[in-house]
């Protein structure tokens, strides 16, 4: 789940849970990458079960992935770039499922930006905010 940051509120961090004791990477791992693929789990095609999701992307590295529902988001942590992380979870996806969906990859700080400079702030309500990428 995803904090709304106001102008005036800095120092909110995106962060997921820590892991458990028995888990190789304790402690807190903040969410840098948000992951929107296009066009998953609707109808008959495109079916990738967030199960799926979730081990290829601790497979090729990230940490503390969080997905929602049947969406094809997630949220991660990943000190790959994005160009090489956007080609490498497409080749996963090709390789896995047999299909290619079109993905955003967004860093945490650029989806900060994107709520930051919601021109519709004071009409919003509090940690409520419906967002739109095309």
């Amino acid at each position: 789940k995803f904090t709304k940051r106001t102008r005036t509120d800095k120092k909110k961090q995106l962060e997921t849970p820590t892991r458990k004791e028995s888990s190789p990477e304790v402690g807190m791992f903040p969410v840098n990458r948000i992951l929107l693929l296009r066009g998953i789990n609707v109808g008959g095609s495109g079916r990738i079960p967030m199960t799926s999701l979730k081990s290829l992307l601790d497979s090729i590295g990230c940490r503390s992935v969080q997905t929602y529902i049947q969406s094809g988001n997630a949220a991660f942590y990943t000190s790959l770039e994005n160009d090489d992380l956007k080609q490498i979870i497409g080749d996963e996806i090709e390789k896995r499922h047999s299909f290619r969906p079109e993905m955003f990859l967004l860093s945490k700080e650029k989806l900060e930006n994107v709520l930051l400079l919601n021109p519709f702030q004071k009409e919003s309500e509090e940690n409520q905010m419906e967002l739109s990428l095309m």
